[in-house]
């Protein structure tokens, strides 16, 4: 799944560049390695987030395993 979002990615810069030649040639490379790097961060972050608060739902709150009624003490044998 994460590879089929950084090859839309991919492919979407490449159709800009289609649609738009010029766009190579305005932006410096140092420009366009900075777009691509805050991109790469924002996704990484995203995923990094969505994985995370997907393993807290699963895991539940700590100490709902616990009955709600105590327990009474065991009488000495």
């Amino acid at each position: 799944m994460k590879a089929l979002k950084v090859i839309g990615l991919g492919v979407a810069i490449w159709g800009i560049t289609l649609i738009w030649p010029e766009i190579n040639q305005l932006l410096p490379s140092r420009v366009m390695a900075g777009i691509g790097l805050v991109l790469g961060i924002a996704i990484l972050s995203y995923e990094l987030w969505h994985y995370i608060s997907q393993h807290y739902k699963k895991r539940g709150r700590p100490g709902s395993n616990h009955p709600t009624q105590p327990i009474p003490p065991a009488s000495p044998a």
